[in-house]
């Protein structure tokens, strides 16, 4: 006789948006940045890697579409060029803005008529989808005539559907490898569109280019900016305890307070250490801090490639100031850190602070003083030093 096995699901997610209960607190800058999108009102939103910048601007247009605004995203790390740029444009503005009545291909030809270069319309014969390619072969100033005018019709759209509209830039600093004028453009465009809200979600370690933090710049004008920390330990305690209760488990307090000691906050990083405690309890049983040490095991041996790969790329003078940081330095710049860190002179350490800031591998805490950004880093080279410790004896 066969009996169906049922694999129970991980309560915790890594490595894709966080949806539905994995999306943890944030509740103020969701009902910030919603309002904002219904009011018309443009968004800087920067956060470093791995802080759920783009699950936040998710979850907040799903909010806003519930709302009955039009929403359209664009995701720039999948537009690596001016004709894939202008190709999601026109696949989102007629997926998710224009008026649904007619036929899909019929209704697609008309709104994109008149484009400087018009697309490649093809409809999936399975789901009726419709995709959009531009020809590399036109003139630079025609394929750009043609972003100008794909970025006009949302405004356009509002205006003669009487609704608001709202469109979501995933990884805006990426504009600037399709064309350093593109902020510009965008700038003059946009700023005659009143009815539709413009989100730029982009990395906080691209924040001091001049395009985000220039005030002459062309998005520091109207734009208001929401930057993303660590989430409180209190929060993510309760999500922890709530989430393995889900699931016919619980976690004690050494293990709850384990996990956040190791991930001090970070949201990615907790999801993934508790994804690995997880799966080391049964059914029915409590997590302890034994299985949170197993689960930061299997961490580990996950994160080793992108780890070693930080480390290999590092200068001499950074992995020294990386060093000095998993031991607990409190300045970098004091005489007795820098002898006993082995650390050069201060001008040798702020250029190797700079470059680690600038890659999100250190930051600045809440105190001022600069700590190991990176999840998992102090741990991985913890065990990399007690490695060759054991090899040398």
């Amino acid at each position: 006789m066969y009996i169906a096995r049922v694999v129970e699901r991980n309560p915790f997610t890594f490595g894709s948006l966080a949806c539905g209960d994995a999306f943890v607190d944030r509740e103020d800058e969701l009902r910030a940045l919603t309002s904002d999108l219904r009011g018309g009102r443009d968004v800087l939103l920067l956060a470093p890697r791995r802080y759920g910048k783009s699950s936040l601007a998710l979850r907040a247009v799903q909010e806003a579409a519930r709302e009955g605004i039009l929403v359209a995203t664009c995701d720039l790390t999948r537009t690596p060029t001016k004709e894939r740029f202008a190709a999601a444009l026109a696949k989102t503005i007629d997926d998710d803005l224009a008026s649904p009545p007619g036929q899909p291909r019929d209704r697609a030809a008309g709104l994109f008529r008149g484009l400087p270069v018009r697309p490649t319309i093809e409809l999936d014969p399975d789901d009726g989808a419709l995709s959009f390619s531009f020809r590399a072969s036109h003139a630079d100033g025609a394929i750009d005539g043609t972003i100008e005018r794909l970025l006009e019709l949302p405004g356009r759209i509002a205006a003669e559907r009487e609704r608001q509209v709202a469109i979501l830039f995933d990884e805006f600093q990426e504009i600037v490898a399709l064309d350093p004028r593109l902020p510009d453009l965008m700038r003059s465009v946009f700023q005659a569109q009143p009815d539709v809200a413009h989100v730029y979600v982009g990395s906080r370690r691209h924040a001091r280019h001049a395009i985000f933090d220039d005030r002459d710049g062309a998005l520091w004008r109207g734009a208001r900016r929401m930057e993303l920390g660590r989430l409180p330990h209190d929060t993510l305690a309760g999500h922890l305890r709530s989430r393995f209760a889900a699931t016919a488990r619980d976690a004690d307090d050494e293990a709850v307070s384990r996990i956040l000691e190791i991930t001090d906050g970070h949201p990615y990083a907790t999801q993934e250490l508790a994804f690995f405690t997880w799966a080391h309890v049964p059914r029915g049983h409590a997590a302890r801090a034994a299985d949170v040490e197993a689960g930061l095991v299997d961490v580990l041996r996950a994160e080793h490639n992108n780890l070693a790969r930080l480390w290999d790329a590092a200068t001499r003078n950074e992995r020294l100031v990386l060093l000095a940081l998993r031991a607990g330095a409190q300045s970098l710049y004091a005489e007795e850190t820098r002898e006993r860190a082995g650390l050069p002179a201060p001008t040798f350490v702020q250029r190797a602070v700079t470059s680690l800031v600038r890659e999100d591998v250190i930051e600045k805490g809440p105190d001022g003083r600069y700590r190991l950004a990176e999840p998992f880093l102090a741990e991985w080279l913890e065990r990399k030093a007690s490695t060759r410790l054991e090899g040398d004896a």
